[in-house]
């Protein structure tokens, strides 16, 4: 490669993490990079950062992707004193040796950027010489708990440390193991950083994932202080966000076996693949009390719930609040056997005309005698909405609007724990969004369905009550045995 292009190649690596990884790690970076790395390069590298904390899915190269800005940050003489820091110094050595066999075995890499192996090189210490900057880079491998405090090589403080993975359950399981671990990175690992005046570049990057609701990457979430990100397995649409590497499908039919196998395997998957920390402790239902239906008993009653969303404000769009929740509409129907989940839609945002399109069909379906939507606020308009399309078509259905000022947890655990736990609440395998949000209500990211369904299943229970069951010619509730509401 002629001088001239190869001073092209490397001005360009430098405004592109991801051509410097494809050009100079081939057999690292083999398959092609999924546009949610090249949000993590710019996070990492934008100067206004100097605390960045990433969560990733399980197989998403988060490791290998620090390992590799680390390299870059060396060889365009952005740093000089890295520390990589892991649950142990065992964990940490790995991402050492892989930049120490870089610098051994990358000939490539090293000659294109002048790296010359330096005095120090043990396993837990390396030493390069960078020429075209005239100066030695060190790179070390600590355990969090290791001696972590006023580590100063050849009067440079660390600029760059890289903390990966410093917590496991164990770590994690009490209040006293967590505040351990944070006082270690906030106090003595934060403060080991060179200074702002000194070193305007140096960084601090914590990449973990969520083991309890206050860890440490959750604490980095919530403070303003550190640029935050979480990349679970699923986008915004629901799609993979590595589809050559990890099938949408592929993904589905993974995370429906986990829910099969029970809730303790729900909540390994939304840890490691969707970034969610889930404490069994704070789940108010058990995956184990649904049972499933394949076919449909002849004598059901159906009713509608729906859980709407109101329109977004601007103060919502100024902070990308706009398309966080789901409206749905839920049917279910109730027998001598129980209360079955029938059928819902759900769309994000809010879109009248998707919401009476919906509502439509699923009245021409399942043919509810009732329809549940809460009684304050926007849901008040939303009745106004239907009842104006009922009389446009001269279709009418009777919609029940209560003023309800329980809580949302309350009111869906009220709804859905005792006939839930009684073994009367069936589901197909099919509604895997419901099936997720029971399994872990009220700590999941969204409880939209769970919420629509619980109101069907209020109007189903007041249908079934004596008194009300012969204005709409149902079965009273003493034919019933064994499940008045």
């Amino acid at each position: 490669m002629k001088d001239s292009s190869l001073s092209d190649l490397v001005k360009a690596c430098a405004v592109d993490p991801l051509l410097f990884c494809r050009t100079f790690f081939k057999g690292t970076f083999r398959q092609p990079s999924p546009p949610f790395h090249a949000e993590v390069f710019k996070i990492l590298e934008d100067p206004q950062h100097r605390r960045v904390a990433l969560e990733m899915f399980r197989g998403a190269a988060k490791t290998t992707i620090l390992r590799a800005y680390v390299a870059k940050r060396l060889v365009y003489g952005v740093s000089r004193t890295v520390l990589f820091v892991g649950l142990s110094q065992e964990h940490a050595k790995a991402s050492l040796n892989w930049l120490r066999t870089q610098v051994e075995f990358n000939r490539f890499w090293t000659t294109v950027f002048g790296v010359e192996k330096g005095r120090r090189w043990t396993e837990d210490v390396m030493e390069i010489h960078l020429r075209p900057f005239g100066h030695r880079a060190t790179v070390m491998a600590l355990g969090i708990t290791g001696q972590i405090r006023g580590i100063n090589i050849g009067d440079y403080r660390p600029d760059l440390i890289v903390v990966d993975d410093p917590m496991n359950e164990e770590t994690a399981a009490t209040p006293e193991q967590r505040r351990k671990i944070e006082d270690l990175v906030f106090g003595a690992l934060d403060k080991s950083l060179a200074p702002e005046t000194e070193c305007p570049d140096a960084k601090i990057v914590i990449l973990a994932t969520s083991l309890h609701e206050d860890d440490l990457i959750n604490n980095c979430h919530r403070d303003p202080a550190w640029a935050s990100r979480k990349f679970g397995i699923f986008d915004e649409s629901g799609e993979s966000r590595w589809p050559e590497r990890f099938p949408t499908e592929t993904l589905k039919a993974e995370k429906e076996a986990h829910m099969r196998r029970g809730q303790h395997y729900l909540r390994l998957w939304l840890r490691e693949m969707e970034c969610t920390a889930v404490g069994e402790e704070g789940s108010r239902f058990r995956l184990e009390w649904l049972r499933y239906w394949e076919a449909l008993p002849e004598d059901l009653i159906t009713v509608m719930g729906i859980d709407p969303v109101p329109p977004v404000t601007d103060a919502q769009m100024e902070k990308g609040l706009g398309d966080r929740d789901y409206e749905v509409l839920a049917v279910v129907g109730f027998s001598k056997a129980g209360y079955f989940l029938l059928d819902y839609s759900m769309s994000r945002g809010h879109t009248p005309e998707w919401t009476v399109t919906e509502f439509f069909r699923l009245l021409d379906k399942w043919r509810p005698l009732k329809v549940r939507v809460e009684g304050v606020a926007y849901q008040r308009t939303l009745r106004w909405i239907l009842e104006n399309a009922m009389r446009n078509r001269g279709r009418y259905v009777q919609i029940d609007s209560p003023s309800d000022r329980r809580s949302k947890v309350h009111r869906v655990d009220q709804a859905l724990s005792g006939i839930a736990s009684q073994g009367r609440l069936f589901v197909h395998h099919a509604h895997r969004e419901f099936i997720e949000q029971f399994g872990v209500f009220p700590q999941g990211k969204h409880d939209d369905v769970i919420d629509a369904v619980a109101r069907a299943v209020e109007a189903a229970q007041e249908l079934a009550l004596p008194e009300v069951a012969s204005l709409y010619e149902v079965a009273p509730v003493e034919e019933f045995a064994g499940w008045a509401p």
